[in-house]
């Protein structure tokens, strides 16, 4: 009997090393059948002293049986405690839907899971929803949004001391109000991007505390209103990296700064304004903000009386941004270049202000893009122009067009070397005043260097004392003086002073320069420039109630242009063939041209043609 169960119990220990699985599945019972058996076994055995050696042998394996059983029970047990995946040789999965897994093991898999990475741990857990957000904002520290996009269906406050880095904060039509507001006392934000959605309106408010940018892209094209950024109540936002913003139709400007202070030293600054009024930078309330290499526009009365703003405007939006605030009233004080500028639209300036360069030495250039247009044009008493230079573009026309204005200048450079056929300034029924230094650089196309035309009203130049005038690029005539019946109402003022002589013809030289004397006008050719002298082109800018010449086909400027459809000539054609402002003589012009030869000297060709009939 003995044997027989000893044999059972061999089998049993053969087939538990064989198939561990089965073994583990029937842990239990096969171990406790086992156990039991072998006490009883041994129970029996104490008490036969007689048995024979064949019994006795078999007792001796007996107790190794068991033993190898109980450590074979203890290992499984030790191993399933480190990882239960071990267990039986079956997965972690597995063990999960395996019926009649010890409990032990259940709780050991929970204790492992909170311990992997992502779970529970921030540092490694995936954000990608708004409470989640918030979850991680309450506990403070640097959160890692990665490429993760969270809509925020309710306004987003960051009020404790976080880093967050990337992510996409994408609003919702939900959101009434500012999308996202940091009212923390320190808070980094490191290549975040924002967007809103058409119900909200500022997509970043920064609120009373401490910013860091380092790199930052918002999306305000949809937005109801309000601002990409809008910083006030004595925030304080540093700016690093690259600032991308788009701009939508409803947006007032890029980044406000109200009572509170931004730097942007270290900041690339790229925001396309829609609408003329958008500037990228507007500061208020005392704000203040360094490192904006932009052209500054101050105005006294911008959104009520004696509200003043500082505008940061573009180079494509400049023009259109100061034709736009005279309009609206809002009294502009002040332009500042803080670099060259390159115009997009000829610049009008018709209210008093000055105009000045932070270097003193910035310029305003054309473009070709702005066609056969003067670049600058004033219209308004009491502008200023100081420490800048003016430079026209190959299709453009006069660097500076004074129509119907007092201007002053000082140490103001004209540069008209490239030019569809224009002067470097244009006196128009005007008087400017020249303070300092004036450099005038022509060019083979300039009709000289200052036109004086008492068509529309006295006309005269006056040099202060201590002035100085240079001209470069050609012979001609420094002042050309307009002869005709309105001859006697030109001033000129001190230019003898100002290293100027006048010649044989009444019109102005440097000192001991010589230019070729005026050709004969040939016999039986009138004179057409009996026509007003041209008007400033841009609508709304001209004085109230200013008559204008009917543009039949003409240039928005009022040069001849008016058969421009029969001949096909393109207006910078029309305007070499009739080169003097508002002179549309175009036959004596080609005349003149083909008497001469073409080893004429332009200042002479170009002078004044006295009349020969009325």
């Amino acid at each position: 009997m003995k044997r027989k169960i000893v044999a059972a119990m061999i089998c049993a220990a053969m087939v538990t090393g064989t198939v561990p699985g089965m073994a583990l599945a029937a842990e239990n019972l096969t171990d406790i059948q086992t156990v039991q058996t072998a006490e009883e076994i041994s129970d029996e055995e104490k008490t036969s002293e007689t048995a024979g050696e064949d019994e006795l042998q078999d007792t001796d394996e007996i107790p190794e049986i068991v033993q190898n059983t109980d450590r074979m029970s203890e290992n499984r047990d030790t191993e399933g405690a480190e990882d239960p995946e071990d267990a039986g040789g079956l997965s972690h999965e597995q063990l999960n839907e395996e019926p009649g897994i010890p409990e032990q093991n259940s709780k050991v898999e929970i204790n492992t899971a909170e311990n992997e990475p992502g779970i529970t741990d921030r540092a490694d857990a995936v954000i990608d929803t708004q409470e989640e957000l918030e979850a991680a904002i309450a506990q403070s520290g640097e959160i890692d949004l990665g490429d993760q996009r969270i809509e925020l269906t309710s306004a987003l406050s960051i009020n404790n001391d976080v880093v967050i880095k990337g992510g996409t904060l994408a609003g919702t039509d939900s959101v009434s109000g500012n999308l996202v507001t940091l009212m923390g006392n320190r808070i980094t934000l490191d290549n975040v991007k924002i967007q809103t959605s058409a119900g909200n309106k500022s997509a970043l408010h920064v609120y009373g505390t401490n910013l860091t940018v380092n790199g930052l892209t918002i999306d305000h094209s949809n937005a109801a209103g309000g601002a990409p950024v809008i910083i006030n109540n004595g925030a304080a936002a540093d700016f690093n990296g690259t600032v991308n913003l788009t701009l939508g139709s409803n947006s007032w400007y890029g980044i406000n700064v109200d009572n509170a202070a931004a730097d942007f030293s270290d900041a690339v600054l790229n925001a396309t304004p829609v609408t003329a009024t958008q500037s990228v930078v507007c500061l208020e309330g005392g704000a203040s903000a360094s490192g904006v290499a932009l052209t500054v526009v101050v105005t006294e009365n911008d959104g009520g009386a004696n509200h003043r703003q500082t505008a940061y405007v573009a180079d494509s939006n400049l023009s259109q941004f100061i034709q736009a605030k005279t309009a609206a009233g809002a009294d502009i004080s002040l332009i500042e270049l803080n670099k060259d500028v390159t115009l997009t639209a000829p610049l009008f300036l018709s209210e008093a202000m000055t105009v000045r360069s932070a270097s003193g030495s910035y310029r305003i250039n054309g473009s070709d893009a702005m066609g056969a247009e003067n670049v600058v044009t004033i219209t308004s008493d009491g502008v200023m122009l100081d420490g800048i230079g003016i430079r026209t573009a190959p299709a453009n026309k006069s660097a500076l067009h004074v129509y119907k204005a007092s201007a002053s200048l000082r140490n103001v450079t004209l540069d008209n070397q490239e030019t569809a056929g224009g002067a470097a300034m244009i006196v128009n029924g005007s008087t400017v005043r020249v303070e300092g230094t004036l450099n005038l650089l022509l060019g083979e196309n300039s009709w000289g260097g200052i036109n004086v035309d008492p068509t529309n009203g006295a006309a005269g130049v006056t040099f202060t004392d201590g002035s100085k005038v240079t001209a470069a690029g050609s012979d001609q005539n420094v002042i050309y003086i307009d002869d005709g019946d309105d001859a006697d109402q030109v001033t000129i003022t001190g230019a003898e002073e100002a290293g100027l002589e006048q010649d044989a013809e009444g019109n102005y030289i440097v000192a001991g320069q010589d230019t070729d004397p005026e050709p004969e006008q040939p016999a039986g050719e009138e004179d057409a420039g009996d026509s007003d002298e041209e008007k400033p082109s841009a609508e709304d800018n001209s004085p109230e109630n200013e008559e204008k010449p009917e543009n039949n086909g003409t240039g928005t400027d009022g040069t001849a242009g008016g058969d421009k459809e029969e001949s096909g000539r393109t207006d910078a054609e029309n305007i070499r063939k009739a080169p003097q402002t508002g002179d549309s003589s175009t036959g004596l012009y080609i005349a003149l041209t083909a008497l001469l030869g073409s080893g004429t000297m332009a200042g002479t060709v170009l002078k004044r043609r006295r009349k020969t009939t009325k």
